[in-house]
């Protein structure tokens, strides 16, 4: 077996971790998933079944007798997993070498989570090394490439192959994508390729209610569950922009809650919404969204439920269920607590993995300078701000 295989084995094994007692698993297309398969077959019989994106995908899990069902059929999936052809820094992803892209976009969108496994083989600072695969109806493969001509794109068809749903291939070669939202729009703008549109308004102002919805007890509850899915769910924002997030939201006015702001305004920023070439009035529109909806259920729980809450204040048998809510959030921040020390201190910049020593010599003298000396939070805040700069400066 050859390192590249075996760095795919280690991912594939890894991801197998994911997959929970029941599930639906929607499984990808390629090489890595080829291993992935391999590894789901001890596990055939804890699973309920699988999506599958391709038909060769599909004859896979078959022949290890996994139970494979429609789409059609599906109302929940919990997972999906699937590998990338290149991943960049923002973990923006080139997909679809293996000729399934519609039918892997598809099934991610319809999917809770997209757990996408990759080596390090795949890391780029800059997408397009990697051709980049369109999935064109037959018909308009001449006029598709001389619109990705015009983009400053080299289509190459792909001859021979046709995909499972009977459309070709074209892949664009010779280019450095350094704005891949927008080469993904232009792209999808001309008549004839496929794709699959996912309304991102309509995800932030469902995923922000929820979030309201499910946690109690303030900024400090809600963040851990918000971190969890922004990062790890929808891919919207990285573990470093959340952390620049909070560290915006800690050292300015208003309440640390506002970080949904912030979220809602890179999420529009990057994605171009509006899709009139400037990102500043979409980053705006996402920003209002997701703090509206994050308020929305706050405000509707205290105007109806405020005068319940007031005649049954003096109900002892209510003291014993918020004791366990206040224990509850109490853990939700402990969590929290825990997720930001590991993404600040555990540095992980895909050449080198290392332990931030400067960084928690930083956390603890700011924790002994709040607890013994008593320094208030905005001098310390303003304090290890300078630090940072003169830091970054200097050295």
């Amino acid at each position: 077996m050859t390192n590249a295989d075996q760095k795919k084995q280690a991912v594939a094994r890894a991801a197998i971790e994911y997959v929970e007692y029941d599930d639906i698993v929607g499984v990808g297309t390629g090489s890595t998933v080829d291993f992935f398969i391999e590894y789901l077959k001890p596990i055939k019989n804890k699973i309920s079944g699988a999506i599958a994106s391709s038909i060769s995908t599909k004859e896979k899990l078959e022949a290890i007798g996994v139970r494979v069902l429609d789409l059609n059929d599906v109302s929940d999936i919990p997972i999906y997993i699937d590998g990338a052809d290149e991943v960049n820094p923002n973990f923006q992803l080139i997909k679809g070498g293996g000729g399934a892209l519609t039918r892997e976009k598809i099934i991610a969108g319809a999917s809770k989570k997209f757990l996408c496994i990759v080596d390090n083989s795949k890391l780029v600072d800059v997408l397009g090394k990697f051709p980049l695969p369109l999935e064109v109806v037959p018909m308009a493969r001449s006029f598709v490439a001389r619109e990705i001509i015009k983009i400053q794109g080299m289509p190459a068809w792909r001859e021979n192959f046709v995909t499972d749903n009977g459309n070709i291939i074209l892949d664009v070669n010779h280019m450095e994508i350094m704005e891949p939202i927008k080469l993904e729009k232009d792209l999808n703008q001309i008549s004839g390729v496929l794709y699959f549109n996912e309304s991102i308004l309509v995800n932030l102002s469902l995923f922000f209610s929820q979030a309201a919805l499910v946690t109690f007890g303030g900024a400090y509850a809600l963040l851990p569950y918000v971190f969890q899915n922004i990062i790890e769910t929808h891919g919207w924002l990285t573990s470093q922009q959340m952390l620049d997030g909070l560290a915006l939201g800690e050292s300015t006015p208003g309440p640390l809650i506002m970080i949904v702001t912030y979220v809602g305004f890179i999420v529009g920023w990057y994605n171009d919404i509006l899709n009139i070439g400037s990102p500043l009035l979409g980053a705006i529109l996402c920003a209002s969204i997701a703090t509206f909806f994050t308020f929305l259920p706050s405000f509707a729980f205290i105007f109806i439920g405020a005068p319940i809450i007031e005649l049954s204040k003096q109900n002892k048998a209510l003291e014993i269920p918020l004791n366990f809510i206040t224990s509850a959030v109490v853990g939700l921040i402990a969590n929290l607590g825990y997720m930001l020390a590991y993404n600040s201190l555990w540095i992980d910049n895909d050449k080198t993995e290392y332990f931030d020593i400067q960084l928690f010599i930083l956390i603890v003298l700011s924790l002994l300078a709040l607890e013994k000396a008593k320094v208030g939070v905005l001098p310390l805040l303003i304090t290890l701000g300078l630090t940072g700069i003169m830091m970054k400066v200097y050295f």
